[in-house]
């Protein structure tokens, strides 16, 4: 048991941090993809 606990917290804190770079990376891309929508709209 307290080694599976030993491994589970750096696996939390690994896929918290594979979640904030993922979501990063979602915004980055999405506002990318607004400001190129919202500069091809403009005549």
């Amino acid at each position: 048991m307290r080694k599976e606990h030993a491994n589970l917290i750096p696996t939390c804190k690994m896929g918290i941090y594979y979640v904030k770079i993922g979501f990063r990376i979602l915004t980055t891309i999405f506002t990318k993809t607004a400001i190129n929508k919202k500069w091809h709209e403009v005549p």
